[in-house]
This record gives C-alpha cells, structure tokens and sequence, in this order.
C-alpha cells in the first residue's frame, strides 16, 4: 500500500504544474524574456558566421535555461520562489549551462562545417552524406538526452561526462517520456523559426518549469509536496 501512494506522489502533477506557473508568472515572464533576447543575438549569429552560432547558442541559451531549472526545481519542491530567487540562479548556472551545452553545439557546428564544404565539392560529394548521416544521428542522440541533463544538473553532484552518461542511461529507461519532451522542445523551436522568438517569453517558462517536473517526478520517481499555494 505505501509502495502503491508513493508511486502516485511520483507521478506528474498537471493542475499543481499549472497552478505553480501562474504564481510564478513574473519570474517566467523574465526568463522568456532573456531567452527572447538571446535567441535574437543567435540568430544575428547563424546570418554572419553560421558555424558559430550554435557556440553563442551555448553561451546564451544554454545557462538560462539551467538557471529556469534549477529555479523550478526549488518551486516544485517548496523551497522558495520569486524573481530573487531565479536571479540568483543565473551566476551560479553560468559555467555549469555552457558545458552542458558544449557538446550539442559542437556536434551541430560540426555539421554545419561538413554541410557547407560537401557544397563546395566536386568529387565524393555523395560519400559526404554517410558522414553528414552519422553527424545528424549523434545530434538526435544528443536531444534525446538534453531534456534530462539539465535536471539532472539541478538535482545531482554530477560532472561532466558522468553528467551526460546518466543522461542517456536515464532517458533510455524512460525513452516513450524523453521522446514526448524532445518533440514538444523540437516543436517550440520550429515555433519560434516561423513566429519569431517572441514565443519564448510566454512558452519557455513553462515548458522549463514542466521538463523540471517531467523528470523530476515520473523519471527519477520523487515524490512532489503538497503544494503551498
């Protein structure tokens, strides 16, 4: 019986998820507004140097979106909200976001880089696309597991390449959730291609706020509180 209502604890909770984003809308609303202006300095970058762009992406991108974890984590676990408390997350976030980010981007420029000289070639251009396949499998790798390296990152001690390797082991125990989250952040990012990245500031709030719970609940099984508000 206490096995069954822990497993129940565990599991996610949509109303309080909900009711969380509203109470902190302010706070989201300044992390959506971060990640908007970001997203502008790296599209600004994949126009003058494309290979680079996906490294601003990291230095931009990459520790906000800790820092929005981290700060949810903390909500979802009663320990403190506000906009002071996600404004103390971002010093803290900034190294440890721009490792986690590395790899995916130098995998992505990497591609780029490969895509770009297979158009200047005039012979072996279609051996190129075996490689340029491979290099777009590691990619897809890497986003099946990005949406459980930054919780993990707010949760554990983890460094590095053990960060990553939980990752992965993590989200392949877990592979029909960690799909259902990388489609929906593949599907915000398509989004903000075609209606500009003003959607960031209503919809990566709580889409950080629901990875945060996702993995914190039905992945590593914690059981959430009883809400305060």
């Amino acid at each position: 019986m206490t096995g069954a209502r822990n497993q129940d604890e565990s599991l996610l909770n949509l109303p309080q998820v909900a009711r969380l984003a509203r109470a902190e809308l302010p706070a989201l609303a300044l992390l959506g507004l971060l990640a908007s202006l970001g997203t502008v300095l790296v599209v600004g970058a994949a126009i003058l140097v494309p290979p680079m762009s996906p490294f601003i992406a990291a230095l931009a991108l990459s520790p906000l979106y800790l820092a929005g974890t981290r700060f949810a984590m903390q909500i979802l676990s009663n320990d403190g909200g506000g906009m002071r408390a996600l404004l103390r997350e971002f010093p803290r976030s900034w190294r440890t976001g721009v490792w986690i980010g590395f790899l995916p981007t130098l995998a992505v420029s990497i591609l780029i880089s490969t895509i770009e000289y297979r158009a200047t070639m005039t012979t072996g251009a279609d051996l190129m696309l075996v490689l340029i396949a491979l290099e777009a499998a590691v990619i897809l790798a890497f986003g099946f597991a990005l949406v459980v390296v930054y919780p993990l990152a707010a949760l554990s001690d983890l460094h590095g390449r053990q960060r990553w390797i939980s990752a992965f082991a993590l989200a392949g125990r877990h592979p029909a959730v960690s799909l259902g989250l990388s489609a929906l952040l593949a599907l915000l990012a398509v989004s903000v291609v075609y209606l500009g990245p003003v959607l960031l500031l209503v919809a990566i709030g709580p889409f950080c706020l629901l990875n945060a719970a996702v993995v914190r609940g039905p992945m590593l099984g914690t059981p959430s509180p009883d809400p305060l508000i």
